[in-house]
Protein backbone atom coordinates (compact mmCIF):
# COMPACT_ATOMS: atom_id res chain seq x y z
CA UNK A 1 0.00 0.00 0.00
CA UNK A 2 2.84 2.77 1.24
CA UNK A 3 4.87 1.86 -2.24
CA UNK A 4 1.64 2.36 -4.34
CA UNK A 5 1.19 5.84 -2.80
CA UNK A 6 4.67 6.44 -2.95
CA UNK A 7 4.96 5.03 -6.73
CA UNK A 8 1.93 7.66 -7.48
CA UNK A 9 3.52 10.60 -5.56
CA UNK A 10 6.32 10.35 -7.49
CA UNK A 11 4.62 10.36 -10.54
CA UNK A 12 2.60 13.24 -9.30
CA UNK A 13 5.76 15.36 -8.63
CA UNK A 14 7.60 14.28 -12.19
CA UNK A 15 4.76 15.24 -14.16
CA UNK A 16 3.85 18.88 -12.31
CA UNK A 17 4.43 21.18 -14.88
CA UNK A 18 7.19 24.22 -13.65
CA UNK A 19 4.74 27.02 -12.67
CA UNK A 20 6.94 29.05 -10.91
CA UNK A 21 8.24 32.28 -12.83
CA UNK A 22 10.25 33.89 -10.03
CA UNK A 23 10.99 33.40 -6.12
CA UNK A 24 7.53 35.40 -5.23
CA UNK A 25 5.78 32.71 -7.92
CA UNK A 26 4.49 30.04 -4.95
CA UNK A 27 3.95 26.87 -6.40
CA UNK A 28 1.78 25.28 -2.96
CA UNK A 29 0.59 22.10 -4.99
CA UNK A 30 4.64 21.13 -6.20
CA UNK A 31 5.49 22.22 -2.30
CA UNK A 32 2.47 19.67 -1.14
CA UNK A 33 3.57 16.96 -2.71
CA UNK A 34 7.13 17.23 -2.20
CA UNK A 35 6.48 17.53 1.43
CA UNK A 36 3.88 14.82 1.57
CA UNK A 37 6.51 12.48 -0.26
CA UNK A 38 9.09 13.30 2.52
CA UNK A 39 6.52 12.28 5.32
CA UNK A 40 5.91 9.29 3.43
CA UNK A 41 9.44 8.29 3.38
CA UNK A 42 9.72 9.25 6.90
CA UNK A 43 7.08 6.99 7.88
CA UNK A 44 8.25 4.10 5.59
CA UNK A 45 12.06 4.42 5.46
CA UNK A 46 12.04 1.10 3.43
CA UNK A 47 10.70 3.37 0.85
CA UNK A 48 14.51 5.34 0.39
CA UNK A 49 15.51 2.37 -1.56
CA UNK A 50 13.10 2.17 -3.71
CA UNK A 51 12.64 5.99 -4.45
CA UNK A 52 16.39 6.45 -4.82
CA UNK A 53 19.21 5.33 -6.82
CA UNK A 54 18.46 1.36 -6.73
CA UNK A 55 14.73 2.28 -7.18
CA UNK A 56 12.63 1.76 -10.56
CA UNK A 57 12.63 4.67 -13.13
CA UNK A 58 9.27 5.28 -12.32
CA UNK A 59 9.84 5.53 -8.46
CA UNK A 60 13.23 7.18 -8.55
CA UNK A 61 12.78 10.58 -7.66
CA UNK A 62 16.53 11.55 -6.28
CA UNK A 63 17.77 12.82 -9.89
CA UNK A 64 14.12 14.75 -10.43
CA UNK A 65 14.12 16.56 -7.06
CA UNK A 66 17.82 17.72 -7.63
CA UNK A 67 17.07 18.84 -10.84
CA UNK A 68 13.97 20.38 -9.16
CA UNK A 69 16.00 22.59 -7.17
CA UNK A 70 19.53 22.89 -9.14
CA UNK A 71 19.24 23.29 -12.82
CA UNK A 72 20.24 26.27 -14.23
CA UNK A 73 18.30 28.27 -16.69
CA UNK A 74 19.98 28.10 -20.10
CA UNK A 75 19.85 31.42 -22.54
CA UNK A 76 20.59 31.43 -25.72
CA UNK A 77 20.05 35.00 -26.14
CA UNK A 78 22.44 36.18 -23.40
CA UNK A 79 25.14 38.23 -24.28
CA UNK A 80 28.11 37.32 -21.34
CA UNK A 81 30.34 39.96 -22.45
CA UNK A 82 27.76 42.74 -22.22
CA UNK A 83 25.87 40.94 -19.10
CA UNK A 84 22.42 41.66 -21.52
CA UNK A 85 19.66 39.60 -20.87
CA UNK A 86 16.48 39.90 -23.10
CA UNK A 87 12.99 39.64 -21.38
CA UNK A 88 10.80 36.62 -21.97
CA UNK A 89 8.76 38.85 -23.98
CA UNK A 90 11.52 39.37 -26.63
CA UNK A 91 12.69 36.21 -26.92
CA UNK A 92 9.28 35.04 -27.15
CA UNK A 93 9.38 32.37 -24.62
CA UNK A 94 6.63 31.74 -21.66
CA UNK A 95 9.39 32.98 -19.82
CA UNK A 96 9.57 29.55 -17.77
CA UNK A 97 12.94 28.13 -16.74
CA UNK A 98 14.50 26.31 -14.22
CA UNK A 99 14.89 25.23 -11.54
CA UNK A 100 11.28 24.28 -11.10
CA UNK A 101 11.95 25.05 -7.12
CA UNK A 102 11.73 28.88 -6.76
CA UNK A 103 9.76 30.40 -4.23
CA UNK A 104 11.59 29.60 -0.85
CA UNK A 105 8.74 27.50 0.33
CA UNK A 106 8.93 24.96 -2.69
CA UNK A 107 12.65 24.87 -2.32
CA UNK A 108 12.77 24.21 1.40
CA UNK A 109 10.02 21.11 0.37
CA UNK A 110 12.40 20.21 -1.94
CA UNK A 111 15.30 19.76 0.11
CA UNK A 112 13.09 18.62 3.11
CA UNK A 113 12.27 15.63 0.43
CA UNK A 114 16.13 14.88 -0.38
CA UNK A 115 17.16 14.97 2.91
CA UNK A 116 14.21 12.44 3.44
CA UNK A 117 15.70 10.18 0.33
CA UNK A 118 19.18 10.35 1.73
CA UNK A 119 18.69 10.18 5.38
CA UNK A 120 20.14 6.23 6.54
CA UNK A 121 20.74 5.76 3.25
CA UNK A 122 24.33 5.46 1.88
CA UNK A 123 23.95 4.66 -1.93
CA UNK A 124 21.37 7.74 -1.78
CA UNK A 125 23.98 10.22 0.06
CA UNK A 126 26.58 9.07 -2.25
CA UNK A 127 24.75 9.70 -5.40
CA UNK A 128 23.42 13.51 -4.41
CA UNK A 129 27.09 14.11 -3.08
CA UNK A 130 28.30 13.36 -6.80
CA UNK A 131 25.53 14.96 -8.18
CA UNK A 132 26.66 18.29 -6.36
CA UNK A 133 30.07 17.99 -6.53
CA UNK A 134 29.85 17.53 -10.59
CA UNK A 135 27.68 21.08 -10.39
CA UNK A 136 30.03 22.27 -8.10
CA UNK A 137 32.76 21.41 -10.24
CA UNK A 138 31.12 22.26 -13.74
CA UNK A 139 31.92 26.75 -14.49
CA UNK A 140 29.00 26.03 -17.06
CA UNK A 141 31.10 28.75 -18.85
CA UNK A 142 31.68 26.27 -21.90
CA UNK A 143 35.53 27.29 -21.00
CA UNK A 144 35.64 31.16 -21.33
CA UNK A 145 37.73 32.89 -18.93
CA UNK A 146 36.26 33.40 -15.48
CA UNK A 147 35.75 37.26 -16.64
CA UNK A 148 33.92 36.48 -19.60
CA UNK A 149 31.01 34.44 -18.07
CA UNK A 150 30.79 35.91 -14.85
CA UNK A 151 27.33 36.87 -14.94
CA UNK A 152 25.27 38.96 -12.84
CA UNK A 153 21.59 39.04 -13.41
CA UNK A 154 20.37 42.41 -13.87
CA UNK A 155 18.65 43.83 -11.18
CA UNK A 156 15.21 43.30 -12.80
CA UNK A 157 15.52 40.18 -14.03
CA UNK A 158 13.70 38.87 -11.46
CA UNK A 159 10.35 41.06 -12.15
CA UNK A 160 11.31 39.69 -15.95
CA UNK A 161 10.92 36.22 -15.13
CA UNK A 162 14.47 35.27 -16.70
CA UNK A 163 14.41 32.05 -13.61
CA UNK A 164 17.64 33.27 -12.08
CA UNK A 165 17.26 32.74 -8.46
CA UNK A 166 19.67 31.78 -5.03
CA UNK A 167 23.38 33.69 -5.11
CA UNK A 168 24.62 35.79 -7.26
CA UNK A 169 28.17 35.84 -9.04
CA UNK A 170 29.26 32.79 -6.89
CA UNK A 171 30.80 30.63 -9.92
CA UNK A 172 28.15 28.09 -8.57
CA UNK A 173 29.36 28.06 -4.74
CA UNK A 174 25.44 28.26 -4.61
CA UNK A 175 25.82 24.57 -4.96
CA UNK A 176 27.59 22.87 -2.05
CA UNK A 177 25.76 26.26 -0.18
CA UNK A 178 22.94 24.59 -0.59
CA UNK A 179 24.56 21.57 0.67
CA UNK A 180 25.65 22.70 4.00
Amino acid sequence: MQKKIAESLAQLIKSHPMRERNSRDKDAVLGAFMTLTAETINKAPFLRDNMGVKGTRALSLLQHVFDCLFATPSNPNLDLKDNEVKSPKSRGDSGLHPPKCKHPDSRKAGFQLLLALVKGNDANLEQLVKLLTKNHLNSHSDGKRPEVWNFEPPKDAEERGDGFVGLRNCGNTCYINAAL
